[in-house]
C-alpha cells in the first residue's frame, strides 16, 4: 500500500514538473502576453472565416504539439513497463492524426475561402 501510494506521489510530482516547465514562462510574461482579437478590422465575412481558422489553427497546433511533447515523455519514461509504453505509441499516433486532421480542414477551409473572396 505505502509503495503505491509513493509511486502515485512520484506520478502526481512529475506531472506537476512537467505542466510547470511549459507553464512558467508564459506565466513569467504574463503583463506581455497579448491575445489578438480575431474579430479586430473584419469589414467582410472571407476576413472574418480566415482570422478565426487562423486562430483556431494556433490553438489547436499549440495544444497538439503538447500533446505530442507529452506522449513523448510518457514513451521515454516507460522503461521496461510495455503496457505503458503501448499507451503513450497510442497518445503518439492520436497526436499525430490529430495534427494531420488539423492541418487537413485549415486547408479546406482555406480553399474554400479563397474561393468565396475570389482570390
Amino acid at each position: 500500500m505505502i509503495k503505491s501510494y509513493c509511486f502515485a506521489l512520484a506520478r502526481l510530482i512529475r506531472q506537476k514538473i512537467i505542466f510547470g516547465l511549459f507553464l512558467m514562462p508564459l506565466l513569467a510574461k504574463a503583463e506581455e502576453l497579448a491575445i489578438d482579437n480575431p474579430l479586430s478590422g473584419v469589414t467582410d465575412i472571407p476576413t472574418l472565416l480566415k482570422n478565426v481558422t487562423n486562430y483556431i489553427l494556433g490553438i489547436s497546433g499549440t495544444l497538439m504539439v503538447m500533446v505530442l511533447i507529452i506522449a513523448g515523455i510518457r514513451y521515454i519514461t516507460a522503461g521496461a513497463n510495455t503496457s505503458r509504453a503501448n499507451e503513450a505509441k497510442k497518445m503518439l499516433k492520436w497526436a499525430i492524426a490529430g495534427i494531420l486532421l488539423v492541418l487537413g480542414a485549415f486547408a479546406i477551409i482555406n480553399t474554400i475561402i479563397n474561393a468565396l473572396s475570389g482570390g
